[in-house]
């Protein structure tokens, strides 16, 4: 996260922390089988929300599924259609 400051008040995401969080919480619950779906890789929210998936899966020691990431749009009809294209077997989704 960066920490230069600016003329205005300013909320800002920590993109990584927050997928390394809902993605360890749902290592937690017992799931492995976990999606996630998420902007453009091209994209500084998408890195940061993919490095925290892959994080949370190495911290907990686990391997997870590259097929079970999708990268392209922000729009809701894109979540829609990349969570129906997931294989029927996954566990969780993580939508971010």
């Amino acid at each position: 996260m960066s920490t230069r400051t600016t003329p205005v008040d300013a909320v800002a995401t920590d993109h990584r922390s927050g997928a390394l969080q809902a993605t360890g919480y749902l290592i937690t619950l017992g799931h492995r089988r976990i999606g996630l779906i998420t902007v453009t890789r091209e994209a500084f929210p998408g890195r940061e929300r993919a490095k925290g998936f892959v994080q949370a899966f190495a911290k907990a020691k686990l391997r997870h599924d590259p097929t079970l990431t999708a990268f392209d749009g922000f729009s809701a009809d894109y979540g829609y259609r990349a969570a129906y294209g997931f294989p029927e077997d996954e566990e969780a989704l993580v939508k971010l």
